[in-house]
């Protein structure tokens, strides 16, 4: 946390720099404000990653005068008064300030501290005048940023429902920051959570992305579940809270889970992945005659409940493909020898790197450290020797095609289908096997248990 007085010159630095002028400049006689993140960021040594400016010029005043300088402005979200400005290569947000209230019905103010009333926490509700270099905090959010407190501005059941997403930036800037509710917050967030069921799922979705990749990623999800959340946001993973897993495990499913994805690097689709990969197992569940408890496939259940969701919440297709390839995959052992890590290879394409990935967050518990590390330089180890043979063997396309297969009498369609998939078998056991000759004479030999007397 940086003293106040290093935070003003840091943002004195952002004030000079040659693209803010340019917008100072082209909206004169108003004063011009940096407000939310722009300021929070700054605060706690983050480089911030928008900038954000409001003023009390509406967007029908600014536009003509930002475009006669030459800027390109785009009209992000008009009817709350916000434009985009696109100079030297930046995006920059400016507002014009608004009067507390719904998000719904937005209504704009003249001032600049009524506006500030307005906004959803402390930790947001401060300003940077451009104008004469000063700093507006009046409800002291750089005071509760070093305390480690999030809260809200003002009455926090009115910060809510005027937009129940602040629902889930509450989380998002506290315990997703490793920081703390403040106790009537945590009130508000508990009475009115059914509120969410109002936002957007696409708001939704963009809010647990920034979630799911913070730095206390997990502590987030638990606050998701102890305030009465997760049914509402992420119902498949409410069955996996208190499930007992069996002796490979210290923890319930939901607890191994958070401590899968705060082991995850911060990479959207792996940690998405993290978060759903054992989400499969309270429905799996059985139990042996010896009291053994088991989750057989158990990662294609958890590829449903995915999939399922991505879907729900709009997520695109390649991303939903991504996270479900790797939920499917996750249960491929490290300790596989040559064939398997051909296949893992295969499977994974281009997601190898983040399924290994995976495999490190999701390291057994009862494995030590360095038993782990072992296994994983062995298998590092093979898949460099894989990847040393020469291109096309073993995962690109076979030595063979359809119509090769057609001269032993097989016909177009399933048939030829079915047979590439076992010569594929085949070569990813022995990469050796994939010439033309030798190909067509393991087919001849299939055919032939298949159906013995079959003729050429």
């Amino acid at each position: 946390m940086k003293s106040k007085s290093e935070l003003l010159h840091n943002l004195g630095q952002i004030q000079a720099s040659e693209t803010i002028q340019k917008i100072v400049q082209a909206l004169p006689n108003t004063e011009i404000f940096l407000v939310g993140g722009s300021i929070r960021e700054r605060a706690t040594h983050d480089e911030p990653t928008d900038l954000d400016l409001a003023s009390r010029l509406r967007p029908e005043e600014v536009i003509p005068l930002l475009k006669t300088a030459g800027m390109r402005v785009v009209e992000t979200g008009i009817e709350h008064g916000t434009i985009t400005i696109v100079v030297d290569e930046q995006n920059i947000e400016l507002t014009t300030f608004r009067l507390p209230g719904p998000r719904k019905q937005s209504q704009f103010s003249d001032s600049i501290e009524i506006d500030l009333a307005g906004r959803d926490f402390t930790v947001n509700a401060m300003a940077y005048s451009l104008a004469n270099s000063t700093l507006l905090d009046p409800y002291n959010g750089l005071s509760d940023l070093a305390q480690g407190i999030i809260r809200a501005v003002n009455n926090a059941s009115d910060r809510v429902s005027e937009d129940p997403l602040r629902i889930l930036r509450a989380i998002r800037f506290g315990p997703a920051q490793g920081r703390t509710l403040e106790d009537s917050l945590l009130s508000a967030i508990k009475d009115k959570g059914e509120l969410l069921t109002s936002v957007s799922v696409e708001r939704i979705q963009n809010e647990l992305n920034r979630i799911l990749v913070s730095p206390c990623a997990g502590s987030a999800l638990r606050s998701l579940e102890t305030l009465g959340l997760l049914p509402l946001v992420l119902p498949e993973l409410v069955d996996s809270v208190n499930c007992e897993q069996n002796e490979f495990h210290i923890e319930d499913v939901f607890s191994h889970t958070l401590t899968v994805v705060d082991r995850a690097e911060p990479e959207l689709a792996l940690r998405l992945a993290a978060m759903f990969h054992d989400a499969g197992k309270p429905e799996t569940l059985s139990v042996d005659e010896q009291g053994r408890r088991h989750f057989y496939k158990h990662e294609s259940a958890s590829r449903q409940l995915s999939e399922a969701w991505m879907k729900r919440l709009k997520y695109s297709k390649n991303m939903t493909q991504q996270v479900s390839t790797l939920v499917e995959l996750h249960m491929r052992p490290l300790d596989c020898g040559p064939t398997g890590v051909r296949r893992i290879i295969r499977d994974t394409g281009e997601l190898f790197d983040l399924w290994l990935a995976l495999k490190r967050a999701d390291k057994s518990p009862t494995m030590s450290d360095a038993d782990f590390q072992e296994q994983y330089n062995k298998f590092l180890a093979l898949v460099a020797e894989e990847r040393s043979r020469p291109v096309g063997s073993p995962y690109a396309a076979l030595a063979v095609t359809g119509d090769d297969l057609k001269t032993l009498g097989l016909k177009e369609g399933v048939g030829i289908g079915k047979m590439l998939a076992l010569l594929q078998e085949l070569v990813l056991d022995n990469p050796d096997l994939n010439t033309k000759e030798r190909l067509l004479r393991e087919a001849t030999t299939l055919l032939e248990s298949a159906h013995p007397g079959h003729e050429q």
